[in-house]
């Protein structure tokens, strides 16, 4: 917000406050139990702490200051006693540390919920509920939507490890309706929790990246080593930790720093990142040296942080971090290659 002062004369001065649009930034986050937060050990005195960087709506259209549960305000939600750790806050502390601007964010998920029910015209009214949050967030806020965070599938994935046949056919035709009425936003999916039930759909859910994937400005984020209370939810550390994964991928859409990323990074099988004969980098997480198995000696390794500077660049696959600062990264390999690890 800027304020401009003009003095007309020697009689009165003039005082205007201007608002600068793109200094606030709308998110919307949807999907299940995970995207709504189940653990309800909440850190208020820390990792939880209320900032005023982080604003969510109430059920009335007001904007707050983000406080957990984040779901409690939820237009299609479950009783507020069931409601835990957000990963919301987390990355919206993250998406405001890369580029300053306040995070406003809508928070409308429903646990146990199958994809089909999302879609346009269901009788649940979950889509109609969204969107109609959406437009008065924007009203409010004075702000466009920037992103969609769905975080969704344990409904449609059966014990057998097999799932909805249509989820994907669903999952395209949920994003344009949902681009239909809100814009292009870049619309990011989450793996499950990685247990065998979850392999297939969690292996399948990176190709929404894939150049033939018939939707763009689609990524995805992993689970790797996030644990749970129950064998389902995300415990509250992995909630946060999933929320700082969401803010990395998201802040590439819109860093202005030249971060090599492309944008898709090709389907499981063609992937060099992904496939069983990858790039890996381990231990990870992980505070002093990391290492990075499957090169062929001749790579350069450039480590960036989430503002898209390079912090270090090196030709061994073995690095000392021991330097950096706690929090995210990425290494993009010889310009074209990417993995990530978190700074402990």
């Amino acid at each position: 917000m800027k304020k401009v002062t003009l003095q007309l004369g020697f009689i009165f001065t003039l005082c205007l406050v201007i608002t600068d649009i793109n200094s606030q930034d709308l998110y919307l986050i949807i999907g299940q139990s995970n995207a709504a937060g189940r653990d309800t050990n909440i850190d208020m005195n820390n990792e939880d702490a209320i900032t005023g960087k982080v604003k969510y709506l109430t059920d009335d259209n007001r904007f707050l200051k983000a406080r957990q549960p984040l779901n409690r305000y939820s237009g299609i939600g479950k009783d507020e006693s069931l409601q835990g750790v957000n990963f919301g806050l987390e990355f919206g502390k993250k998406m405001n540390a890369s580029n300053g601007n306040d995070v406003y964010l809508v928070v409308n998920a429903r646990g146990g919920t199958k994809i089909a029910q999302w879609r346009d015209g269901k009788s649940t009214g979950y889509f109609e509920n969204t969107v109609e949050r959406v437009k008065n967030a924007r009203s409010v806020c004075n702000c466009e939507l920037k992103g969609i965070l769905w975080h969704q599938g344990e409904g449609d994935v059966k014990n057998d490890g097999t799932y909805t046949s249509s989820y994907f056919n669903s999952l395209t035709s949920l994003i344009e309706e949902l681009r239909d009425e809100l814009g292009n936003a870049p619309f990011i999916v989450g793996q499950l929790y990685q247990q065998s039930k979850n392999d297939n759909f969690n292996d399948d859910i990176k190709k929404v990246d894939d150049p033939n994937f018939r939707i763009t400005n689609v990524d995805w984020v992993n689970t790797n080593n996030l644990t749970t209370f129950d064998g389902t939810h995300f415990d509250a550390p992995s909630s946060r930790i999933l929320g700082q994964r969401y803010a990395s991928i998201m802040q590439q859409y819109y860093s202005n720093n030249a971060l090599p990323v492309k944008e898709n990074r090709g389907n499981v099988k063609n992937n060099p990142i992904i496939s069983e004969t990858a790039l890996k980098v381990f231990p990870n997480p992980t505070n002093e040296i990391i290492h990075i198995a499957g090169t062929n000696g001749k790579e350069t390794f450039e480590v960036y942080n989430l503002l898209g500077s390079k912090v270090m660049e090196t030709k061994t696959k073995d690095l000392n971090i021991s330097s950096l600062k706690s929090g995210t990264y990425f290494i993009i390999v010889d310009k074209s290659k990417r993995l990530q690890f978190i700074k402990e």
